[in-house]
Parts: structure tokens; sequence; C-alpha cells
């Protein structure tokens, strides 16, 4: 399976495209701090059932994200490939 990693080349059914959904459900104009208990459960559940980013992205790219969000912060480690723990 070829990872993606820019918008142009993603698969139809790409993991954004669920999320897009899955915000559809709540309405496009409604704020993230506006939703309750409920549906931030809901959100939760949803994301984490879908497919593993990595599966569908390339990890350089995914990392290059990440370090973007979380370049000042302590303690963050990547979530994704040698980083994450194996607890089998």
């Amino acid at each position: 399976m070829e990872k993606f990693n820019d918008v142009s080349s993603r698969k139809p059914n790409s993991t954004l495209k669920e999320v897009g959904k899955l915000f559809g459900k709540f309405g496009w104009n409604k704020k993230l701090s506006e939703l309750d208990e409920q549906e931030i459960l809901f959100l939760i559940l949803v994301l984490q059932g879908m497919e593993k980013l990595e599966d569908e992205f390339n990890q350089t790219y995914l990392a290059a994200i990440w370090l973007k969000y979380t370049i000042g912060e302590k303690n963050e480690e990547f979530p994704f490939g040698a980083n994450v723990q194996n607890t089998i």
C-alpha cells in the first residue's frame, strides 16, 4: 500500500474524509468548545476506531506535523513508529 503525504494523491476513502463526515454530523459551524460531553466522547470513540494514520501517511510527513505543534513542549514523544511501546 502506498503511503501519501499530499492532498492531491490521497485515496478517496481516506482518514481525512472520514473525519470530515464526523464533523459534518456536528455541523461545520460548531466550534470544538461548543461540543457537549456526549459529542466529545463520540468524537473520541470514532477517532480511536479509525485506521492508523501511519498506515495511510508516510512517517516523515507525520513527524514534521508533530514537531510543528509540539516543538516547545518537553516530554512529548512522537506517537508512531519506533517510539510506540509495544504493550503485548
